[in-house]
């Protein structure tokens, strides 16, 4: 077993880069990605004991208990989808391919729990490589706005340059780092704003000195990156979540000290928005204006490209399906392949942008209930822990990543569907699954 947990700790610490980048292979017209078959031996090495020693024995919290049930709702979601004729074969492979990578997502947090290898020492490590190759996928972002901008004429590698898939047509979509192909930048503004999230706590309670000062500049690129890419969700879900967190921090404090750091916060930003418009040009500004409401012929413009308005139509439809089909939801990855059925236009939208919405239509009130125990069991297990560890800079640094993530997800979800994106899961998932684990090994010590 010690064996097993070796091994699955050295493929965990070769997953944490992948989270960073794109990496994949197409076999048979299905994109299989790198962390996929990482999550794939991760799991193979965690249930080896089940079939050589026919006895499994593991650690099931009231969180793992949740995952596990919800993960029995995504695979019931996905068979509902295929046994269903009426949608194309596409919708079919996507359903099955994107069901299992999400499954594998999930997985991650017994993975971690379970395996008695992983001590306090490794968390300050993980976090250390996860800002490693931050900072590395961060440069090449920022080689790409500045080769964009015209600002530098070297020429760079055509993996850096070359406009992949049409969601990166659009300016600001260029600057993806790593992620390459289909949605690539959006993605990628999700990342670098959770990396940013990461790194000021770190700046804030393992950092002092030089180390500091080179964080915040760190951090000022990553920002300057966030906005020119201009994925509003992602940006302002960033400043929610760190305001918040910032006032549960010094709630206890006059209300000088709570409010000064705040408006420094926001003039910094200001600041670096201001910089980044001389970069990105108005349409950086009209990114922002789109989400305003825009009256055509007497009434609202449903407009796609506003997170605001635009969207009532997707929420709309998304209810339309639910009430078709309440108990179980239409199946995972249905929404896009039915939602043409009941779309002013006729044809289909590819998602949501509510992840209560996403998952009622798609997985019904089942699904939804599920969906709900799986939050409430991160927040208790974030509870629990905040109550009972000895306050140290490692204890510090985990609580206030995990509620900052939370917090993150909880907004961003108003707006798109987080909680379906693999990737997206795993870091939330990651922190999460240590935090947990932090006062075992605490305790033990």
């Amino acid at each position: 077993m010690l064996m097993i947990s070796s091994i699955n700790k050295y493929l965990f610490y070769f997953l944490l880069p992948l989270l960073f980048c794109q990496i994949w292979l197409t076999s048979g017209g299905i994109t299989i990605r790198l962390e996929d078959i990482v999550l794939i031996f991760l799991n193979f090495f965690f249930f080896l004991p089940l079939l050589y020693k026919h006895q499994f024995k593991i650690r099931a919290g009231n969180l793992d208990i949740a995952i596990y049930s919800y993960i029995v709702i995504i695979f019931i979601g996905i068979v509902v989808t295929l046994y269903n004729n009426t949608f194309t074969d596409l919708t079919h492979k996507d359903a099955l391919v994107n069901g299992i990578r999400l499954i594998l997502s999930f997985t991650i947090f017994p993975i971690i729990i379970n395996n008695a290898n992983f001590n306090t020492e490794d968390i300050l490590r993980i976090i250390n490589v996860i800002l490693f190759f931050s900072i590395l996928t961060t440069i090449i972002s920022f080689l790409q706005l500045l080769y964009w901008s015209g600002i530098i004429n070297i020429g760079l590698p055509e993996l850096f340059v070359r406009v992949h898939e049409d969601a990166n047509t659009q300016k600001g979509r260029e600057i993806y780092g790593l992620f390459v192909g289909d949605g690539g930048a959006h993605k990628w503004a999700s990342i670098l704003a959770i990396q940013a999230i990461i790194l000021l706590n770190y700046i804030k309670y393992n950092s002092k000195g030089i180390k500091k000062i080179f964080g915040y500049l760190f951090l000022a690129i990553l920002l300057i990156i966030l906005v020119n890419i201009s994925v509003r969700n992602a940006i302002l879900g960033l400043i929610v979540a760190l305001l918040i967190n910032f006032f549960i921090n010094v709630r206890n404090q006059d209300i000088f000290k709570r409010l000064y750091k705040p408006i420094i916060a926001m003039i910094s930003l200001s600041i670096l928005i201001l910089i980044a418009y001389q970069y990105a040009g108005s349409y950086v500004i009209n990114r922002v204006l789109v989400a305003l409401p825009s009256i055509e012929d007497g009434g609202i413009l449903i407009d796609r490209a506003s997170n605001i308005f635009g969207r009532f139509e997707y929420a709309r439809v998304a209810i339309e399906i639910f009430k078709d089909y309440p108990l179980m939801g239409a199946g995972y990855y249905s929404f896009s392949g039915i939602s043409h059925l009941y779309s002013i236009t006729g044809s289909d939208y590819p998602h949501v942008h509510n992840s209560i919405l996403h998952i009622l239509c798609e997985h019904g009130i089942i699904g939804f209930i599920s969906f709900f125990m799986f939050l409430y069991m991160i927040f208790k297990t974030y509870r629990k822990n905040i109550q009972r560890l000895s306050v140290t800079p490692c204890s510090l640094l985990l609580i206030n990543i995990v509620r900052t993530l939370f917090i993150f997800f909880l907004f961003t979800s108003l707006f798109s569907h987080p909680f379906g994106v693999p990737r997206l899961i795993l870091i939330l998932l990651i922190f999460t699954a240590f935090l947990s684990k932090l006062y075992n090994l605490d305790y033990k010590r």
